[in-house]
């Protein structure tokens, strides 16, 4: 079994050999829009909120993902993780995400550490003491000035596919942008 993080859709992992160069972005977009007031003072107005995906990789084969068809929703169990920061060793995380294995949510306590401009230099990990709903509890730190919970999102969404081989260098590209359903 690979150490590696896997992309899987529809309960099928795509094959590590179609992901040698793997990237994926997040990108939260909605119906947010400022409104402004006579004093020209801005009023943040939020109807929904969603999040948007977008992998790609290559490798030696295809990634198999020319089935999706998009009209229809796929289940994307994301393979980089984000992260909720809180003050408290009490931190709501989402509710669709990954519990499987190494893709499960890992707690991290910040203490500041010897180089101030390397955030990550004082992470500590910290065990999760209790997963109930999406309110995980982490065991408090002695010093520590915040708490972080990290996961893998798990979103229901639409997707749109692109692929490219590159035939002299036995290369298949490709790409999948996908819309929180």
């Amino acid at each position: 079994m690979s150490m590696l993080p896997t992309i899987v859709i529809n309960n099928i992992e795509i094959p590590i050999h179609a992901i040698h160069d793997f990237t994926q972005t997040y990108e939260d977009f909605g119906g947010f829009d400022v409104l402004r007031r006579l004093n020209g003072s801005g009023l943040g107005q939020l109807n929904w909120s969603k999040l948007r995906t977008t992998i790609s990789g290559s490798g030696t084969i295809p990634a198999g993902i020319s089935g999706l068809t998009p009209h229809v929703a796929h289940t994307i169990a994301c393979a980089v993780r984000r992260s909720i920061h809180s003050s408290g060793a009490v931190v709501t995380i989402p509710a669709t995400r990954r519990a499987d294995g190494r893709h499960a949510p890992i707690g991290y306590a910040w203490k500041p550490g010897n180089d101030p401009k390397n955030l990550a230099d004082g992470l500590v990990e910290t065990p999760i003491l209790s997963l109930v709903a999406n309110v995980a509890t982490l065991q408090a730190v002695v010093g520590a000035q915040g708490y972080v919970v990290t996961y893998c999102p798990l979103i229901s969404a639409f997707v749109t596919t692109s692929e490219n081989v590159d035939l002299r260098q036995a290369v298949y590209s490709w790409e999948l942008t996908a819309e929180e359903a």
